[in-house]
């Protein structure tokens, strides 16, 4: 693939900035080479956070619930996850079973709170 050339106007003030940033951070590479990889971050991201608006649509589709976790904890689920469960999403359906299920009344409190605002919500 052949790459374009393009034209880009930006003010004293900006190209200043750039070329003081670049300086400080000369792993950064050029002017043309810090621009080329900033629109590239950006589009990732962008076609990443639409990604993430898909499987929220999905998943609100199908009634499942979506967790976003730090890197950390995501870390810490995969390896626990591979140890004792077929697949993190398993793992994290039998920590919230044994949270409702550890005491009956939990679960049925939860149920009953449910409910309650659910008929109080319509005026019953």
């Amino acid at each position: 693939m052949e790459d374009e050339k393009i034209s880009l106007r930006i003010s004293r003030e900006e190209l200043l900035a750039l070329d003081l940033y670049l300086a400080k951070h000369p792993e950064k590479g050029s002017r043309s080479h810090f621009i080329k990889n900033v629109i590239r971050e950006c589009l990732d991201r962008d076609a990443q956070a639409g990604s993430e608006e898909i499987e929220e649509r999905r998943a609100e589709a199908s009634n499942d619930i979506v967790v976003k976790l730090p890197p950390y904890l995501r870390a810490s689920v995969d390896a626990l996850a591979q140890t004792l469960y077929n697949s993190p999403e398993e793992y994290i359906r039998e920590l919230v079973r044994r949270d409702l299920d550890a005491d009956g009344q939990k679960a049925k409190d939860v149920r009953d709170r449910a409910i309650f605002v659910a008929t109080s919500e319509i005026g019953l």
